[in-house]
């Protein structure tokens, strides 16, 4: 036989090995998968494996508990109330996974983490004062979840008990001591309850112990900055513009604050970089330096926005602040091609710049739109001004 015959041979050899093999590798899968089928738990398990939770869950209500137990002694009943009380969960049927679970912690089968299950399924199913229960069994069995201790707290705040809450944020806190959450929820905690010193004290503890990005500053500022804790509120915001100089959130975070000291300058030069990045931002920008009396900042920053009935209505704002009562009254054209003069607040402006630039028809034209009950009766004092001004016209002059 020559060697190329017997390179052949022994490749068709391995070739007919292979399929062999393969064969009863097949023959195996198919044995599996059909004994498998025979086994309904099993198959449950395999669909819950794959994340099917709703073709489980069809398969294990399929089961006759009471037949299943009586036709096979070895009927799993555990792993029965286990696959399905961990479908119910997972399709967030939470009463129907309840009595599941209250069988499991019962038996003699049970595990600690069949505590953590009933606590869950009890708090989604609004039972706060049974979850709190259960996740303190699950705890003194030994089940290590910080998730759980946040439960617990929410369950207690639900209840209306927010110095339970507060002492299961401790206990979060003493178990894990390493996990920043903890200590961020109880500033939080502190603001909401009116502890606002306590609360920045802790917030400066807490960013000096931690590593917080961004945002964390910027949530502790913004809330004590909410409750009307500004000065506390700087501590904070300020903090993360020197750390976080380029952050855009950060800017805009101590651009709002400014603002809400009315410390509108200073409010306008954080906000006008974040602008540049943000346009949808370029009125309030604007606004800022409006605020702030410089004008000419105001209308170049207007220009450049790209939301046109803003732009529109804040340019009007701007031009009747300034006085320009002639440049205001040119812009009815751009004002009607926007649909924004079917707003009575812009017609009323408008028939004010009328009125100041002494076009007293077009004035009356605008203000006879007017419906709005509030704005109508506005309207009226301008009427009542033209009449003056048409007996005295010296007075309008």
């Amino acid at each position: 036989m020559s060697q190329h015959s017997t390179h052949l041979f022994r490749s068709f050899t391995v070739l007919c090995l292979t399929l062999i093999f393969i064969s009863f590798g097949m023959l195996g899968t198919v044995e599996a998968k059909e004994k498998i089928k025979d086994d309904p738990l099993s198959l449950a398990a395999l669909m819950i494996k794959d994340k099917h939770f709703f073709r489980a869950q069809g398969i294990l209500e399929k089961i006759d508990l009471a037949k299943a137990k009586e036709k096979d002694d070895d009927f799993n009943e555990t792993r029965y109330h286990t696959l399905s009380g961990i479908t119910y969960l997972k399709i967030q049927q939470y009463k129907k996974a309840i009595p599941h679970f209250e069988i499991l912690i019962k038996g003699e089968q049970t595990k600690p983490v069949f505590y953590k299950y009933l606590a869950q399924a009890y708090y989604q199913n609004g039972d706060f004062q049974k979850a709190i229960d259960q996740v303190n069994t699950a705890i003194d069995e030994g089940v290590e979840n910080a998730a759980l201790i946040f439960m617990k707290v929410d369950a207690y705040q639900k209840l209306g008990k927010p110095y339970r809450a507060w002492d299961a944020l401790n206990q979060g806190e003493e178990f894990y001591p390493y996990d920043e959450r903890f200590p961020k929820q109880k500033i939080f905690s502190l603001i909401e309850y009116g502890f606002y010193q306590k609360a920045a004290d802790l917030g400066l503890n807490y960013v000096e112990s931690f590593k917080p990005d961004p945002r964390d500053y910027i949530a502790i500022g913004t809330a004590l900055g909410k409750a009307g804790k500004f000065d506390l509120a700087g501590q904070f915001l300020e903090q993360v513009k020197l750390l976080y100089p380029n952050d855009i959130k950060a800017n805009k975070a101590l651009a709002n604050y400014y603002a809400q000291k009315r410390q509108y300058l200073n409010a306008a030069r954080l906000m006008e970089p974040v602008a540049m990045v943000e346009n949808p931002l370029m009125t309030e920008a604007a606004e800022l330096n409006k605020m702030a009396k410089h004008y000419t900042r105001a209308l170049f920053l207007n220009a450049r926005s790209v939301d046109q009935d803003d732009k529109l209505k804040q340019r009007l704002s701007i031009y009747l602040e300034l006085g320009q009562f002639e440049q205001a009254a040119a812009m009815e054209r751009d004002l009607k091609r926007s649909g924004i003069l079917t707003d009575d607040n812009v017609k009323y402006a408008l028939a004010y710049a009328q009125f100041k630039a002494g076009d007293f028809d077009n004035t009356e034209r605008l203000l006879q739109q007017i419906k709005n009950p509030r704005i109508f009766k506005k309207a009226n004092a301008i009427r009542s001004a033209m009449s003056g001004c048409q007996e005295n016209k010296w007075r309008c002059m």
